[in-house]
């Protein structure tokens, strides 16, 4: 399964197609964001984060959306959004 058939899956609210598409995706979104910050243990961090922001929004995502690109997106954000936020401590 592809995760397009993934994620309409999970729109669906059929939660078991979680953790497969979860599997399928997470070394790339955590590379993403492991190449922006160096940092492990923040890159696991900001990955939990990105797939809770994917949940709490999936209503809001067309079915057309490329969901690989959607969760770089999320990922590149969240860990620039962390940089300045602990650029300003």
């Amino acid at each position: 399964m592809d995760l397009a058939t993934y994620f309409v899956k999970i729109k669906a609210g059929e939660m078991d197609y979680f953790h497969p598409f979860y599997e399928a995706s997470k070394k790339a979104i955590f590379y993403n964001i492991f190449a922006l910050c160096k940092d492990y243990a923040l890159s696991e961090d900001i990955l939990e984060e990105t797939y809770l922001s994917f949940l709490k929004n999936i209503d809001k995502i067309d079915n057309s959306e490329n969901i690989l690109g959607y969760l770089m997106r999320i990922s590149k954000n969240l860990t620039l959004d962390y940089f300045k936020k602990n650029s300003r401590i």
